[in-house]
């Protein structure tokens, strides 16, 4: 499908206009500021695509109401094109005023048709490298915006966690130390200590009575003998006492027993301070080695889970089957060739054309039509071979050039947004 005719009334500065383009090429001519533009890009996008976009409440979306020139309230547009599949020519009008817009399409009803039928980002080359990279991979349908978030909360993740990893700190080995129960050791040595003085306590006891005893038999003795003269009369006591020595002979003394020997337990005790600070730092030790494991162990987690994400990115980039190799989409999700963005810093502008004309065919668009404004910059080879690639290519091709001279039977001489024949010999002084 192509462009056939183009007419403008009160659209920008063209008051009545009107064109037919050539079915290959249609040179658009004329100083600057003379209509080129409007005429090869910016009324075709109001027509097909830009203009009719509205809002929910069926606005104009923006200041759509610019196009509308300064003789009347209202802009009208008619774009004839021509369809070589079924031989017909569809006319399409737009009526615009401030508020809103009227399309129609003629013989066609349907809208869907007209919204499909261009995507003018792609209609020039100048268009397409003007969007950032991240909007031109979108526009040919890739959109990596949730691999890039998955990503990005991945990274931003691994992130943390190896700064908690980090601040774990080195892993320097600490000898196994088991602790000792001082408490345990304490009660010991008093158990020890306890039953030593019970013992002693018991002892001490029998020798204390055992020497009561033994003074009471002598105090006895000594009586009978102060009482000698009275022995007679107390033959029967006497004999009372015998009979009690008899059954009660004095005590034998026991021997002390030997105090427990405490060194070794008390060198326990005060070795257990050093050995539980051992201890409590091989405790230390295996908690942080279990820390580190663990916090490895969720980067290792993490960096699986961004290597799937990569790859579902990846697998996601390769289902789309470029016309040509070398394209692919960075880590923001920006549309590349060969590792540069697509803009005129990083290719000359007869290779951008050819570039963007074969985007614009992978994207299998109804109308097949290539708008090169600045055609002049163009070295004359260059203008031949990239004119011959798009025809080749089933391209229509309108360019537009600085100049005031006609190209030919297909240019269009353009002066003050009106069709000229000719500019004058004064105006082609200037």
């Amino acid at each position: 499908m192509q462009i056939k005719k183009l007419k403008l009334k009160n659209f920008a500065k063209f008051t009545d206009f009107e064109c037919e383009f050539d079915g290959k090429v249609t040179h658009l001519v004329g100083v600057n500021g003379s209509g080129k533009t409007t005429i090869g890009l910016t009324a075709i996008w109001a027509c097909l695509k830009g203009i009719s976009e509205k809002s929910v409440s069926n606005q104009l979306i923006g200041e759509r109401f610019r196009f509308i020139g300064n003789s009347k309230t209202s802009a009208d547009i008619e774009l004839t094109v021509f369809d070589e599949k079924t031989k017909t020519e569809v006319t399409i009008k737009n009526h615009i005023t401030k508020q809103t817009n009227s399309i129609t399409c003629e013989p066609v009803k349907d809208k869907n048709w007209l919204n499909e039928l261009l995507s003018v980002a792609f209609l020039s080359a100048k268009n397409f490298t003007q969007l950032d990279s991240k909007k031109q991979a979108i526009l040919l349908g890739i959109d990596t915006a949730k691999y890039d978030t998955e990503l990005k909360s991945l990274k931003e993740e691994y992130t943390l966690l190896n700064r908690d990893y980090r601040n774990i700190g080195e892993l320097v080995i600490v000898q196994e130390t088991a602790t000792v129960d001082i408490y345990k050791l304490t009660q010991e040595k008093q158990k020890v200590e306890s039953e030593y003085y019970n013992k002693q306590k018991k002892i001490d006891e029998a020798n204390r009575l055992a020497i009561s005893r033994d003074e009471k038999i002598a105090q006895g003795k000594q009586k009978i003998m102060e009482i000698d003269i009275q022995l007679k009369e107390l033959t029967d006591k006497k004999s009372l006492i015998d009979k009690w020595l008899k059954d009660n002979p004095s005590f034998k003394k026991e021997k002390d027993i030997a105090k427990p020997d405490m060194t070794e337990i008390n060198k326990q005790i005060q070795n257990a301070e050093q050995i539980n600070r051992q201890a409590t730092e091989y405790e230390t030790y295996l908690q942080k080695k279990k820390d580190k494991e663990s916090k490895q162990k969720e980067l290792n987690k993490n960096k699986e889970a961004q290597d799937i994400a990569i790859d579902a990115r990846i697998k996601y980039i390769k289902s789309f089957k470029f016309s040509f190799e070398g394209l692919e989409v960075d880590d923001e999700g920006g549309l590349l060739l060969n590792g540069r963005p697509i803009k005129d810093t990083y290719f000359s502008k007869g290779e951008l054309e050819i570039i963007v004309a074969k985007l614009h065919a992978f994207k299998n668009p109804e109308l097949k039509t290539r708008f090169i404004d600045d055609f002049e910059l163009l070295d004359d080879d260059n203008k031949i071979k990239l004119i011959d690639i798009l025809l080749k290519e089933g391209f229509q091709v309108i360019t537009a050039e600085t100049g005031k001279e006609s190209k030919g039977q297909s240019s269009i001489l353009l002066r003050e947004c009106k069709k000229v024949d000719e500019y004058t010999k004064k105006e082609m002084l200037l």
